[in-house]
């Protein structure tokens, strides 16, 4: 799913994409947060 979320001439890598972004957004948010930012800075 990476491999081709960063293939722009990958057929389906814009679907690949939104998943992995849908997939990461929760904890990399999360993370950003516990360091000390906040919802505003983190989103």
């Amino acid at each position: 799913m990476i491999a081709k979320a960063g293939d722009c001439h990958e057929a389906g890598f814009q679907q690949a994409l939104a998943l992995l972004c849908a997939s990461y957004r929760r904890p990399i948010y999360a993370s950003i947060q516990r360091k000390g930012f906040g919802p505003e800075e983190a989103g």
